[in-house]
């Protein structure tokens, strides 16, 4: 009825001296018509029960293993439409009075992650090729298949695509696409940096002149298996990428997995979230569960298969005693199971409480023309913020390099580490000043402008109160795998640490715990020594001291946590 309002319609029905009969009828017509949903008042958006998520192990079985790799993921959608006057069509149109879909975006739950390192890369312009429905791309490069089902002057028109591993753009951590006819789609993962840190996966600006009403995309666990050779290729020129009738093609690309399920096992069956918007500004969200073949809820399993095998080495950057000293840290993780179809991935770095030896102090001379970092400022990190602009560069205490099997071999993730602002008793709100309400915390922030991506972590420092012994926390990691952790702390007269004051071995401690863990107490503890062979300056060990086991400084058990503190014209 458009904007014609019931009470309207009625008014315009009423009986007139000429056609009391008529009149009588009408209204009779305008009131069911009242009572019935009209087609015209429906909007853009999902179908109920019209978005879909599914799992499966090779050949459509049911795979669930936690930091496995997954034979495939489908992921569908579909819009609402209107039924089609043209005979013989029985799919639906879009909404009439609603412009077409604009952009899609789908939520991948945290720790679900893509390799684009494990085919060879197309380049854009070679999707594109001329124009036409050709491309360039070679069947290695292939990751999946998209099924799009439009709707064209009337007529419903499928349109399969090989879905290709793209090089990404500056500022992308990935690019996939593929061509729906004469049409290309881009998609563009995003991490979320202000959330959970799993992945989005967004196609914007959508060409509207075909408007689609359903997507199936399905990304393959493993693109160079030969049980894609049937789906390899480009279907609308029916042929391979060498020029060959097709399919069937091949892939000369090695066996690499391309999907990892999360190595979280206490999530419950994985959620997946659908963004839609239409190109007049109209939106819709749907959540569902992912599931199996059957069409059960999938949730993984078996998180006691999840290897976690850390490794951690380094300390102070001195060998004299009782001299300021930096510290450098690494950590590392196998790569073996990500990269192998048939392994288990690493389980994935939930809490890392690291515990420097006994003996090693911060150092008062650190906190001269030392500043911090308020919450406000850390929060205000971004990814192409300008070095100081977010956390000040007087807070800063060391770099940061993470390397990630999701990046081509060599390539790093560099950032800082900043000292947080120390909490003020005054203030009443809880997390002011830092999020621990503690005297010491420190602000991890790991960027790559080149990727387009961000981490940020906060961790709490606590010192023994007699001995001085320095622990840091860091908790709820993000679900991203790594394979190499750098850390590195300023070194010189102003280094924040102090090394032991005596000759021996610096045993440096770290208990962790990974997302698969079935509780807080499993964890890995490993360790790492340096040895102090020489006094101060280089000289002769210190002899007649105090044990390692036994120092007790009662004159330090305020000193070393307001050592590091800057003076307030610092701040």
């Amino acid at each position: 009825m458009g904007d014609v309002s019931c009470e309207a319609q009625m008014n315009r029905a009423k009986p007139h001296r000429a056609a009391f009969r008529w009149a009588i009828i009408l209204a009779a017509v305008a009131l069911i018509a009242c009572m019935l949903p009209a087609a015209a008042s429906a909007t853009f958006g999902l179908k109920k029960n019209g978005t879909k998520v599914v799992i499966a192990g090779d050949g459509g079985t049911t795979f669930t293993q936690a930091g496995g790799h997954p034979g495939s993921v489908q992921i569908e959608f579909n819009l609402k439409t209107v039924p089609n006057p043209v005979p013989g069509e029985e799919h639906g149109l879009p909404i009439s009075d609603e412009s077409p879909l604009r952009n899609a975006t789908v939520e991948a739950p945290p720790g679900l992650a893509g390799d684009p390192t494990a085919v060879p890369r197309c380049s854009l312009a070679d999707l594109i090729y001329d124009g036409t429905t050709k491309t360039r791309c070679p069947d290695s490069s292939q990751i999946g298949v998209a099924v799009n089902e439009f709707n064209v002057q009337g007529k419903h028109q499928p349109i399969s695509s090989a879905v290709y591993n793209l090089q990404p753009e500056p500022g992308q951590p990935a690019l996939f696409g593929f061509k729906a006819f004469l049409t290309v789609i881009i998609l563009v993962p995003s991490l979320r940096s202000s959330g959970d840190y799993g992945f989005d996966v967004t196609a914007s600006n959508i060409e509207q002149s075909v408007p689609v009403t359903t997507s199936k995309v399905t990304l393959w666990g493993v693109p160079a298996s030969p049980e894609h050779n049937g789906e390899r290729g480009n279907p609308l020129a029916e042929e391979c990428a060498d020029g060959s009738a097709g399919p069937p093609c091949s892939s000369d690309s090695p066996l690499k997995p391309f999907l990892r399920l999360p190595t979280d096992c206490s999530t419950g069956p994985l959620p997946f979230g659908f963004n839609m918007e239409s190109w007049s500004g109209k939106t819709d969200f749907a959540s569902v569960p992912a599931k199996d073949p059957e069409g059960n809820p999938l949730e993984v399993t078996r998180c006691d298969r999840v290897p976690f095998e850390p490794t951690i080495a380094g300390g102070t950057t001195t060998d004299s005693a009782g001299t300021a000293s930096g510290l450098d840290f690494s950590m590392s993780l196998p790569e073996a199971g990500i990269k192998n179809p048939e392994g288990i991935g690493q389980g994935d770095l939930k809490k890392a409480v690291v515990t420097l030896p006994e003996g090693v102090t911060l150092n008062p001379s650190a906190g001269e023309g030392l500043g911090t970092c308020s919450f406000a400022q850390y929060q205000s990190e971004e990814v192409k913020s300008l070095p100081g602009a977010g956390c000040p560069n007087s807070s800063k205490l060391g770099t940061v390099s993470i390397e990630t099997p999701l990046l081509p071999k060599g390539e790093v993730v560099s950032g800082s580490l900043f000292l947080a602002q120390p909490d003020d008793p005054t203030t009443s709100a809880p997390g002011a000043e830092n999020p621990f309400d503690s005297l010491l915390a420190t602000y991890l922030v790991i960027r790559s402008v080149e990727r387009g991506v961000i981490v940020k972590m906060a961790g709490r420092i606590d010192t023994d109160p007699s001995t001085g012994q320095i622990t840091t926390t860091f908790e709820n990691l993000p679900q991203l795998p790594f394979t190499n952790f750098n850390l590195h702390l300023r070194e010189g007269g102003r280094a924040p640490l102090v090394s032991s004051s005596s000759c021996g071995p610096e045993v440096t401690t770290a208990r962790l715990v990974p997302w698969s863990a079935s509780s807080p107490d499993e964890a890995a503890e490993v360790h790492s020594t340096v040895e102090i062979t020489h006094g101060v300056g280089g000289g002769a060990c210190p002899t007649g001291g105090p044990s390692r086991t036994s120092r007790r400084h009662p004159q330090q058990r305020r000193g070393p946590v307001l050592a590091l503190l800057p003076a307030p014209s610092a701040q």
